[in-house]
């Protein structure tokens, strides 16, 4: 992760936006990322993220 991904993480947690990471990893948590904060993060294939994206 660099400078810009932390402040793009603190900017959504600070506006409640949901945050979604691409993975395929069905048990993936915060302790992936490494961080320290106290982050409602949701795991979404790649898939499924294409698929959002088109029928949004």
């Amino acid at each position: 992760m660099d400078n810009r991904s932390y402040f793009e993480l603190g900017l959504c947690y600070g506006l409640k936006v949901p945050i979604y990471v691409l993975d395929d990893n069905p048990n993936f948590d915060t302790s992936h990322l490494g961080l320290e904060l106290d982050l409602e993060v949701r795991s979404i294939r790649a898939l499924d993220f294409i698929e959002k994206e088109i029928t949004d």
